[in-house]
C-alpha cells in the first residue's frame, strides 16, 4: 500500500501523523499483524453491510473473509490512508455482494421441491409469533419506505446504516 504523497494544503507543516497510516504502510508489506488490525477495525462494519443485505450470518461471514483476501491479494494496488481504505474494502464488498448474487440467482433455478424436509423444517422461526409478526410488520414497513427511493439513494442508506458510512 503505497502512501499518496498529498499533502494538505490548509496544515502543511503542521499535519499530524494519524497513527493507522504506519498500520497501512505495513500492511502494503504483507505485515500478518497489521492485516489482523485492518480487520478488527473494519470486519465489523462490512459483516454487518453483508447481513443486512443477505441476512444470512454464515453467507455474511463468507462475504466478509472474502473482502479481507481479495483487499490482501491486491494490496498493491492500493493507495491513501484509513478513510480511502475503508472506501476501497466497501467497494471490494460491494463487487463481491453482486457476484454473490448472480450465483445465487444461478442457483435458485433449482426446484422447490428438491428441499427436504429437515431444510424446511429448520427454516421455521421458534420465536414468539406476535413478536415475530410486529418485527416482519416493522421491516415491511420500512422496505416500502426505502423502495420508494431511487436505486443510489438505497445504496446510499445502506452503506450509512449498515456500513456505518457517512456519504
Amino acid at each position: 500500500m503505497r502512501k499518496s504523497g498529498k499533502t494538505d494544503r490548509h496544515d502543511e507543516g503542521t499535519q499530524e501523523h494519524d497513527p493507522f497510516a504506519d498500520v497501512i504502510e505495513r500492511a502494503g508489506r504483507g505485515d500478518a499483524d497489521a492485516w489482523g488490525e485492518i480487520y478488527e477495525r473494519f470486519s465489523g462494519p462490512l459483516f454487518g453491510f453483508f447481513l443486512h443485505q443477505v441476512r444470512d450470518r454464515e453467507v455474511a461471514e463468507d462475504l466478509t473473509a472474502g473482502v479481507f483476501l481479495e483487499a490482501l491479494q491486491s494490496r498493491t494496488r492500493f493507495y491513501g490512508d484509513a478513510a480511502a481504505l475503508r472506501s476501497w474494502l466497501f467497494r471490494i464488498a460491494r463487487n463481491n455482494l453482486i457476484d454473490h448474487w448472480r450465483r445465487t440467482q444461478r442457483a435458485r433455478s433449482e426446484s422447490f421441491h428438491e428441499v427436504d424436509e429437515y431444510e424446511l423444517a429448520r427454516s421455521v422461526d421458534h420465536e414468539d409469533p406476535e413478536d415475530t409478526a410486529i418485527v416482519r410488520l416493522d421491516r415491511q414497513r420500512l422496505r416500502a419506505s426505502i423502495d420508494t427511493l431511487s436505486a443510489d439513494q438505497q445504496e446510499v442508506v445502506l452503506l450509512r446504516l449498515a456500513g456505518d458510512l457517512t456519504s
